[in-house]
């Protein structure tokens, strides 16, 4: 339990309990814990949304100009007035987009600074000396690891009007930290809000048609070195290929990119990725970036108790994977091959050895055929000869109906808006479902436009298994399906 409580000082280190003029926010330490790695954290001022100073050293003064604004940097002195256009897509280590020195000014009235990236203000770092004034436009959708949208150094003179947007700008976590905000899931505007965090990395957002050409065009002239395998077990009866794999290399700009070949749903011809460019068809080369996982936390006031943290993918990572290789099989968790490939290809693929022990083993009751709502003590269901221990495992339908282990996902049933998920890029390359809209309406997460299903380890009835539905609620599926998607969970003992 020590243990737990030292990553819970680390990584929750503040919740924001006094509010004072002008709207700044002082944090306070955890109501009474007595981690002195707390008290000793650099204390932190929050002026608004995502705009944030520290007392810690960032290294900003010392660093040189080349790691100081993505897109603009400020020298001393210096003077610029945003009034509209768009400032999108940068990355450096101080503002993601604008780095403002000291005695220089910067004045926005309007525009848009969006999609940028930085380890300290994900849209702006204001030096200590240095003016910025936000009085229209809007700052959106930057990322950081401290401050997402605008890092304010002491000394430093900030001022954000009510006409300008300050929106959607979101923290850069550790692996493993815990968000102290929290994330919308499930349907969009359902109001059902989670903590997160990210742990390990996996394939998932397809890098656009023109830089699809450029990896490609760069793969065939360099043969670069293979950094990491991505195999999934194949829905056999479509590509009579068991193994498919994607790999992944190292690009010129440092990222890591999985290179593969697509294979889409059958249905899918339509199908999207989240940029609006058509998923690839059956055969064709597809790369993906291989980016952080984002899990829902399933159990945040038990986690703050000391106890392991259980965490659900907030999307559906991959398809293509059918639940058992063969009827005599059926829908035997034991024996399923999404149990075998999410112990085996997927853990040692998506975690780092360190990453990988931390996760806990979990010991599991798993129901036979018919008692998928009975309660697992009902040993005629749940018998003991079934119990599995995974570190890596699908939910229940017990669990997620509410009547499990209180999981927050709520009670499901037709469209039901908690259980909600949409499936990765790399997914629909992997032969998963996607529902854009029916006769019901459409389907959409904070995520993109368009639902699917996902497979639940609960055996159903005869040799089917339960799978949640792209409209939330619960059905069954024969368990050779392999459009069905994996929506992994786990436990971590930080």
């Amino acid at each position: 339990m020590k243990k737990s409580k030292k990553i819970l000082a680390i990584f929750i280190p503040v919740i924001m309990v006094a509010v004072v003029a002008l709207g700044v926010i002082l944090p306070t330490s955890l109501a009474d814990r007595e981690d002195t790695e707390t008290k000793t954290q650099p204390a932190t001022i929050v002026y608004a949304d995502g705009v944030e100073g520290s007392e810690e050293d960032t290294g900003a003064s010392t660093a040189s100009a080349g790691y100081k604004g993505g897109s603009i940097f400020l020298e001393p002195n210096s003077t610029f007035n945003m009034q509209g256009g768009t400032i999108s897509g940068h990355k450096n280590k101080y503002g993601g987009a604008i780095y403002i020195s000291n005695g220089a000014t910067f004045t926005m009235t309007g525009g848009t600074i969006e999609n940028n990236t930085a380890d300290y203000g994900g849209a702006i770092y204001v030096e200590a000396g240095g003016h910025c004034y936000i009085q229209g436009g809007t700052i959106q959708n930057n990322k950081a690891k401290t401050a997402p949208a605008i890092y304010v150094e002491k000394g430093a003179d900030v001022k954000v009007s009510d006409e300008a947007e300050v929106k959607d700008n979101s923290l850069i976590l550790g692996p493993g930290q815990v968000s102290v905000s929290t994330i919308e899931v499930g349907k969009k505007g359902s109001g059902l809000k989670l903590h997160y965090l990210y742990y390990g990395n996996y394939p998932q957002t397809y890098v656009g048609d023109e830089l699809n050409e450029t990896l490609e065009s760069w793969y065939t002239r360099t043969t670069p070195a293979k950094v990491q395998d991505f195999v999934n077990k194949a829905y056999a009866d479509a590509t009579g290929d068991l193994n498919r794999t994607f790999t992944s290399y190292k690009y010129t700009d440092g990222e890591l990119y999985a290179r593969g070949t697509s294979y889409r749903n059958s249905s899918g011809s339509s199908y999207t990725y989240k940029d609006n460019s058509t998923v690839k068809a059956t055969g064709e080369t597809a790369w993906f970036k291989v980016e952080p996982i984002k899990w829902i936390v399933l159990n945040y006031e038990e986690y703050l108790a000391g106890q392991p943290i259980e965490i659900l993918a907030e999307e559906v990572l991959t398809g293509g994977i059918q639940f058992n290789e063969s009827r005599s099989d059926g829908n035997d968790w034991n024996t399923s091959w999404i149990r075998n490939w999410l112990n085996s290809e997927f853990l040692n693929s998506a975690f780092n050895s360190e990453e990988g022990e931390a996760i806990q083993s979990t010991h599991l009751k798993n129901n036979i055929s018919g008692g998928h709502n009975q309660s697992p003590d009902n040993t005629k269901y749940w018998p003991e000869e079934k119990e599995t221990d995974d570190k890596i495992y699908l939910l229940t339908y017990y669990e997620l109906t509410g009547s499990g282990r209180g999981n927050p996902l709520g009670s499901a049933g037709t469209y039901n808006y908690y259980v909600y998920c949409c499936p990765t890029d790399y997914a629909l390359s992997n032969n998963s479902f996607l529902m854009i809209s029916d006769n019901h309406g459409s389907y959409r997460t904070n995520n993109r436009l368009g639902t699917t299903y996902w497979w639940l380890r609960s055996a159903g009835t005869g040799y089917d298994a339960r799978e949640v539905s792209y409209v939330g609620s619960f059905d069954i599926s024969t368990f050779v399906n392999g459009s069905n998607g994996i929506r992994p969970a786990l436990q971590l003992s930080l």
